[in-house]
């Protein structure tokens, strides 16, 4: 099963080619020329055909169909069956909302997000969902307050602090940032791998984008991930990084100093 809780992934050039919502709809529209689906839907619309009509041959709308159409990527399809379910529960609108978001269509995620907690106040994923969306379109005062809310109602949620830990780089918060991505490693040390392929990605430059994967370097160092560690300094670098005094006295990197790929990187500043 898939998970419930959506991370932000703070990096990634695709995301300054257009404001968020704009290539939402624009992903939309194109999807809809297709044929695979409306550009906007209802978040809780039956549609008159059958799942079998949505992907031939997969059988009749269930959860399970649903869940195995987001597993494999099919998010379109996926979203049609849930708005088949009936009752649509606050966990359908959930369900539906990640669907949707993964798709980067930021309005459709949000409705279904405060219909889920229409329908259950304390669902602890759907606030971090919703502050997700709210995050992925720059209000990180509503961000940050949903984020809350999801961690009073789900306190272990690594998710959430990796999302809290993503907002304060944005404001160039890094003590803090470093705590919540610390706490979230303690609570889940693979939330990052698990990020990277399918976070919702935000805007941010290159430069707060260096800082920040400096920082998420340290932090994976310092938990005894020499390998991620390596990975964030490399994207580090590649966003413009480029202090290599610090870099050699920064005393997370302490264990790393003799590997031959910090070496190269070490290397690779001094030529530049």
């Amino acid at each position: 099963m898939y998970r419930l809780s959506v991370s932000i992934v703070g990096v990634l050039s695709v995301m300054f080619l257009a404001p968020a919502p704009l290539r939402a709809q624009q992903a939309a529209a194109q999807l809809a020329g297709a044929g695979n689906i409306p550009a906007s839907i209802p978040a809780t619309s039956v549609g008159a055909d059958t799942a079998t009509h949505v992907v031939d041959g997969e059988g009749p709308p269930s959860m399970m169909l649903a869940d195995s159409l987001v597993a494999r990527g099919r998010y379109l399809a996926a979203i049609r069956v849930y708005s088949q379910l009936s009752p649509v529960s606050a966990d359908v609108q959930n369900r539906m909302g990640v669907a949707s978001e993964r798709m980067l269509m930021f309005d459709q995620a949000q409705h279904c997000f405060e219909a889920a907690l229409k329908l259950d106040p304390k669902m602890g994923d759907a606030w971090n969902n919703l502050g997700t969306v709210m995050h992925s379109r720059g209000d990180l005062g509503k961000a940050e307050k949903y984020y809350r809310k999801a961690l009073k109602l789900k306190p272990t949620n690594a998710d959430t602090f990796q999302n809290l830990g993503a907002l304060y780089y944005s404001k160039r918060n890094y003590n803090k940032g470093d705590a919540m991505y610390r706490q979230a490693i303690r609570l889940d040390p693979e939330v990052m791998e698990r990020t990277a392929q399918h976070g919702v990605q935000t805007a941010g430059t290159s430069k707060n984008q260096a800082e920040m994967h400096y920082h998420q370097a340290c932090t994976f160092a310092q938990s005894g991930n020499p390998k991620l560690a390596l990975e964030f300094l490399r994207r580090s670098i590649v966003e413009g990084f480029h202090d290599r005094n610090r870099l050699l006295h920064e005393s997370s990197f302490a264990d790393l100093r003799t590997s031959e790929p910090f070496l190269r990187m070490v290397d690779d500043l001094k030529s530049n």
